[in-house]
């Protein structure tokens, strides 16, 4: 059987908990000629912000646009609460969060983590203000929105 994309996601959802086999898949499948769709790209940014390596995830989110992958709601919130991770990322958060929203993918999840990472940062009346715009973006605070503030 010749490998292909779907072997490749499933290799990295098999080894969710170890961001640096999961990259190293992607690399082997970029070396091999296989074009990354967002299932891998994405599957490898969560594995890499579970592992708290924000850097690593949030270069695979810069990498989709020049391999022409367009990110989903999963790429997205994964690319926002990988910024959760890192130090005063609050700001790249919001910006990733408002490009999110433009693009239609934003939803709750990605409301949540940018409010997790405005906490985290310290930035609790912006917390607060996303909290509060969530029903103008047609979306429902939750409890982990709130859990969040």
């Amino acid at each position: 059987i010749e490998p292909n994309i779907i072997h490749i996601n499933a290799g990295i959802a098999a080894v969710t908990c170890r961001w640096e086999a999961a990259l190293g898949i992607v690399t082997r499948a970029a070396e091999a000629g296989m074009d990354a769709d967002v299932v891998t790209l994405s599957s490898a940014m969560s594995s890499c912000t579970r592992a708290k390596r924000w850097e690593a995830s949030l270069e695979l989110f810069a990498a989709m646009a020049p391999r022409r992958v367009a990110p989903d709601a999963v790429a997205a919130n994964t690319v926002v609460g990988a910024c959760a991770e890192g130090d005063g990322l609050w700001e790249l958060a919001l910006k990733m969060m408002a490009a999110m929203t433009r693009a239609g993918l934003a939803d709750e999840v990605t409301f949540g983590a940018a409010i997790n990472c405005c906490a985290k940062g310290q930035q609790w009346e912006t917390a607060l203000r996303l909290h509060g715009a969530m029903p103008g973006a047609r979306l429902a605070s939750n409890a982990v929105t709130c859990g969040e503030i």
